[in-house]
């Protein structure tokens, strides 16, 4: 299929990426460099929170908000297990590794993490986005040494990169969760994972309010969904289909493709070029986060609901419509108002008072 076909192509572009990245390095100047950078500007915006008890406190937090965790398609069970023994590892520490230049510890940059993700004005995404980043760089610390270049794990017992490793990979993968984290190394995985967290985005956006989304055909889009609602409903449902003159399934299309490579490219900057060429394209991004079945289960979980909120309108309508008739109905019971005698504006404040 074509989905099995991008799918391929995207794990052996993966795969060659990976080895040309060699990603599991982690000791260049510049990464270091950039790394102090980001725990010191971190610093002198939460920096008064992390006293030695507030450490603990936000430390403890994150390990129970990683044991509640739900393994999905990005988390895999393997990889989940790993980031809990790698925080239960970082946890105990008796002597904390500390950053020659911002004197930041790797507890102390677990909790600065931490604090920052729940400030929603700093914040570039949900919380949650930054719990899988942040297990994903707990699993790359605790099973750095058992993976291959291409990232391909051995399965053997845990063998974890080493401190200083350890403080640049959790700046890593905090990079386009957190605005001053930055860092000059950057992975065809990294920039992986930041495009599918930016779908999900806006694949939730266009449903739950798509007018924030200010597309060009909105106007088009909203005739349709009030003027012809059970048109507007099949074509939601038929938005995972390969039927690109569905004016819904384009309209999400182009969005995804101008906003992602647009919020890619002020994440990442140059980085990208090194990375896309004619023949493997951001579109190749989206298409394999579209492909993945969480992304499925988010499409078909949205399509229901709205489903099911048209249908509900469409009762009330129904039930005080300017035909309703006297006589009550098992869904009207209580209400006694003839709706052929009010005006065109009692009859929506009706409708609007129903539906509260």
């Amino acid at each position: 299929t074509w989905n099995g076909f991008i799918r391929n192509l995207f794990q052996a572009r993966l795969q060659l990426q990976n080895l040309n990245d060699n990603s599991q390095i982690t000791h260049t100047a510049s990464i270091h460099e950039s790394v102090s950078d980001s725990a010191i500007a971190l610093t002198n915006k939460y920096g008064k929170n992390i006293n030695k008890t507030n450490v603990i406190k936000h430390v403890k937090k994150l390990k129970n908000n990683i044991k509640h965790f739900t393994p999905n398609e990005t988390i895999t069970p393997h990889i989940y297990e790993a980031a809990k023994r790698g925080i239960d590892r970082l946890a105990n520490f008796d002597t904390d590794f500390i950053d020659p230049k911002s004197q930041i510890s790797i507890k102390q940059l677990i909790a600065l993490t931490h604090i920052a993700a729940q400030d929603n004005d700093y914040r570039l995404h949900t919380y949650n986005h930054y719990l899988e980043a942040m297990i994903l760089a707990l699993y790359e610390i605790q099973r750095g040494y058992n993976l291959d270049a291409a990232g391909i794990d051995n399965m053997h017992q845990d063998i974890p990169i080493c401190t200083a490793g350890t403080f640049n990979k959790i700046i890593e993968k905090m990079v386009g969760i957190l605005p001053y984290c930055h860092i000059h190394f950057i992975t065809f995985d990294i920039i992986n994972f930041k495009a599918n967290q930016l779908v999900k985005n806006i694949i939730s956006k266009f449903f739950d309010d798509r007018a924030s989304l200010v597309l060009a055909n909105e106007a088009d889009l909203v005739s349709l969904e009030f003027l012809k609602p059970k048109e507007y409903i099949n074509l939601l449902k038929d938005i995972e289909s390969n039927d690109y003159s569905n004016p819904l399934l384009q309209a999400l299309l182009k969005e995804l493709s101008n906003h992602i490579e647009q919020a890619l490219r002020k994440i990442f900057g140059a980085h990208l070029d090194r990375h896309f060429n004619n023949y493997f394209t951001i579109e190749h991004f989206i298409l394999n986060a579209l492909s993945q079945n969480e992304i499925k289960t988010l499409v078909t979980k949205k399509v229901d609901a709205i489903s099911c909120q048209h249908n509900y309108k469409q009762r009330i309508y129904a039930d005080f419509s300017l035909f309703y008739s006297p006589k009550q109905s098992k869904r009207s019971k209580g209400f006694t108002i003839n709706l052929r005698k009010q005006t065109f504006s009692n009859v929506r404040t009706s409708i609007d008072s129903a539906r509260q």
